[in-house]
């Protein structure tokens, strides 16, 4: 492999890095395990960027915007995100 193929694998753009660039707005909480999140109303897709990854999210599919307005309102995002996102419920890329 040379070095014009390398540069070209590396900057590929994966499906999921276009999902995580369709959320508009990323929100920075006061969180020690949340660096940043983010919803895609018209895609219902969630974006979560934990402090040990911060530019690796999670983006979680077919989330209700009404879970999404939970998250914003929660005292502890970390605390809502573990309850409710990190189950097998819920499909997600990186």
């Amino acid at each position: 492999m040379n070095i014009n193929e390398l540069e070209n694998i590396l900057s590929e753009v994966t499906p999921a890095q276009e999902k995580a660039e369709r959320i508009k707005k990323w929100i920075k909480p006061n969180s020690t395990a949340i660096a940043k999140y983010g919803y895609n109303m018209e895609e219902k897709v969630l974006g979560i960027c934990f402090t040990a990854e911060p530019d690796m999210p999670y983006l979680y599919e077919d989330v209700p915007y009404h879970l999404f307005e939970a998250l914003l309102s929660s005292r502890s995002k970390g605390k809502f995100i573990a309850e409710v996102f990190t189950n097998k419920q819920w499909k997600f890329t990186r």
